[in-house]
């Protein structure tokens, strides 16, 4: 599927996710909002904007802006190696000086092929991330 319809900031985390040493699918392999496993090369990843926050800092300015993002990265690896690579992507992600000012992260538990990859022919194992992003107040 092509990677129409994103927002300015998941544009931003696409450019930032291929910027990352550790992954070597480039801007190709981030998808949005899903991934056709009939045409999917691994590694690859779908993100999403989870919640989106104003937070009030000043009467009459505008809010500051933050929110979470979710990141699921597959790949042929196994578990294991699935797990290093989301780790990986998320300590770089969160190292980077420019672009969105992610202020944490977290890794979750690694997961099995789901049905649809394997109709599709695909074995693969994924990993999601979690990343809050803006200005503390």
């Amino acid at each position: 599927m092509p990677f129409t319809g994103a927002s300015d900031l998941l544009t931003q985390l696409r450019t930032q996710i291929a910027a990352c040493a550790s992954w070597s699918a480039g801007s190709s392999g981030v998808h949005y909002p899903d991934v056709d496993w009939a045409s999917a090369t691994l590694p690859c990843c779908v993100i999403a904007e989870g919640a989106r926050t104003s937070a009030t800092y000043a009467a009459g300015a505008a809010g500051l802006r933050g929110g979470t993002f979710l990141v699921t990265i597959y790949t042929s690896g196994t578990v294991g190696a699935c797990e290093v690579l989301g780790q990986a992507i998320l300590e770089e992600l969160l190292a980077q000086a420019s672009g969105i000012p992610f202020r944490n992260g977290s890794v979750g538990v690694c997961g099995q092929s789901t049905d649809a990859q394997e109709a599709a022919g695909m074995t693969a194992n994924g990993i999601e991330l979690t990343l809050e992003y803006g200005l503390d107040v």
